[in-house]
């Protein structure tokens, strides 16, 4: 059975997920948009310009974007 405490955790735990799988959407729109720029970006501005105005490690734009 079912307490009043239990259910409020349940409803926030249930908000969480939601909030959750739109974060995880939101983010790989995210990576979408970026590998499309670097796409863009290739040839014309140097990787670590790139990186710079990405405001990430030149390492971690090659691991998780190219």
């Amino acid at each position: 059975m079912a307490t009043a405490g239990s259910t409020d955790v349940r409803r926030r735990l249930r908000a969480l997920g939601v909030r959750r799988a739109r974060q995880e959407e939101a983010e790989a729109r995210l990576i979408e948009d970026i590998r499309n720029a670097l796409i863009d970006a290739d040839g014309q501005i140097s990787v670590s310009e790139q990186a710079n105005l990405l405001k990430l490690h030149r390492t971690t734009l090659y691991r998780v974007y190219k």
